[in-house]
């Protein structure tokens, strides 16, 4: 999401330029989280810190920023069909698999 925010918002500013109408369903984004701390953060007001999460309150408080109805929607995804995990963590070559062909669309 940090790269696609500032894409988000060329794309807005290009609607004004032309004159396009953008409809509030084209402007959602969701994002699928299985981190329950990283829920809690992204879905809490500002400025909410805990002793671990100090250190990264600036980049956290500007993608909150962000966390608005009708912006970025955090929702939740149960682990195991979490579709990321492929690229972030190391799987078992059962859970590689299955995730694998689900991102294929098998």
């Amino acid at each position: 999401m940090k790269e696609l925010i500032p894409f988000f918002q060329l794309i807005e500013e290009l609607t004004k330029a032309l004159g396009v109408k953008q409809s509030e369903e084209e402007k959602l984004s969701c994002v699928f989280e299985d981190n329950q701390r990283a829920l809690t953060l992204a879905n809490t007001e500002m400025p909410m810190t805990m002793p671990r999460t100090k250190h990264y309150l600036i980049k956290l408080h500007w993608f909150c920023e962000h966390c608005v109805p009708g912006e970025i929607e955090v929702k939740v995804i149960d682990t195991k069909v979490q579709l990321a995990d492929i690229f972030t963590k190391g799987l078992d070559p059962q859970d590689f698999e299955t995730k694998r062909r689900l991102i294929i669309g098998w």
